[in-house]
């Protein structure tokens, strides 16, 4: 059971990284960050800058912060989207008569979702902690780079998952399934 999840997680995380929607969302996100590490972390423009930089993991904890917000306005979409996808192309008739179980087909598709959305992780983690370094005035630390990881973006990234792939079970709708989770 565990190889066909993984085969289906790696055909779903091949497909996200070739989704336009995620790219552009991946690059438009990464860019946010950036702009508010070097402006307001760094404060480049030669003002203030941002007052909460000073406690240690408060970069950390920012960066995650609006990054998981958009992650799961991301996965949203994209859940709903693979089931909306394959009602529409009628191709559910052939998954359902496959040996693979419906539990298999959606536990590897949460896989994919979650091996890609984890590569963002790391690089919000890398942007987290080369700014913290960069910053003569904020503490290094290790653990919150960990912690929110663990914590805030993943949990938020199962419940979007798992409540999308409820919704959209139930709804067979993906309009009113968009709505309701970013409601």
């Amino acid at each position: 059971k565990l190889y066909h999840i993984s085969k289906i997680g790696n055909f779903e995380a091949r497909i996200l990284w070739r989704s336009w929607l995620f790219r552009v969302f991946a690059i438009l996100i990464l860019s946010v960050l950036l702009l508010f590490n070097l402006f307001a972390v760094l404060h480049i423009a030669g003002g203030t800058g941002w007052q909460g930089r000073f406690a240690p993991g408060n970069i950390t904890y920012m960066n995650f912060f609006l990054f998981t917000i958009v992650q799961v306005v991301i996965a949203s979409f994209l859940s709903a989207d693979f089931l909306g996808r394959e009602r529409k192309m009628d191709t559910t008739e052939v998954f359902y008569t496959r040996p693979v179980s419906n539990l298999e087909y959606v536990l590897g598709k949460t896989w994919g979702a979650l091996m890609v959305f984890s590569g963002i992780n790391i690089l919000v983690s890398l942007l987290s902690a080369v700014t913290t370094l960069l910053s003569p005035d904020v503490p290094f630390a290790v653990t919150p780079l960990f912690f929110h990881f663990f914590v805030s973006s993943v949990p938020a990234l199962f419940f979007i998952l798992g409540f999308s792939f409820l919704l959209m079970v139930l709804l067979r709708n993906q309009a009113v399934t968009f709505v309701l989770v970013l409601g």
